[in-house]
């Protein structure tokens, strides 16, 4: 609300809440995240996909797999905790299917991250997981 040219939020000697945003932002930590692990070797290429198949397969509805593709993108800690909660909310036969397609890939002990050990400040790596890549394969899959 815009009253004669004055920020509502600042008649009332309110913070605007747009710059609230910006100071948060602003005291992240310095240790980034990435949303993929590739490049993926042979290997890993063919379990990604061997994972995805038995998501697919295993009766996880689309929207589920859809949302824990987006967790990712939530930023670390948000998108440990919407993984947590979708995990906790999948079927208890289906559960064991997620965990060891993320496990595979070292992603269970931080769900979804796998923690890459940072030596020093200056060598700095970033978390990385591979559900995007993962759920991503699971829209070329059919059901078998």
């Amino acid at each position: 609300m815009v009253l004669h040219g004055v920020k509502a939020a600042n008649l009332y000697q309110k913070p605007c809440p747009a710059d609230q945003c910006q100071d948060i932002s602003s005291q992240r930590s310095a240790r980034t995240v990435n949303l993929y692990q590739k490049p993926y070797s042979l290997p890993d290429a063919r379990a990604l996909m061997d994972h995805a198949r038995k998501l697919v397969n295993a009766g996880i509805p689309n929207t589920r797999l859809k949302r824990f593709g987006y967790a990712p993108s939530l930023g670390k800690i948000n998108g440990t905790l919407e993984c947590l909660k979708l995990y906790t909310r999948t079927g208890k036969d289906q559960r064991p299917i997620i965990w060891n397609a993320l496990d595979h890939f070292d992603c269970m002990s931080n769900i979804p991250w796998k923690e890459v050990a940072q030596k020093d400040k200056d060598n700095a790596q970033a978390d990385t997981t591979m559900l995007a890549d993962m759920i991503e394969l699971t829209g070329f899959i059919r059901k078998d």
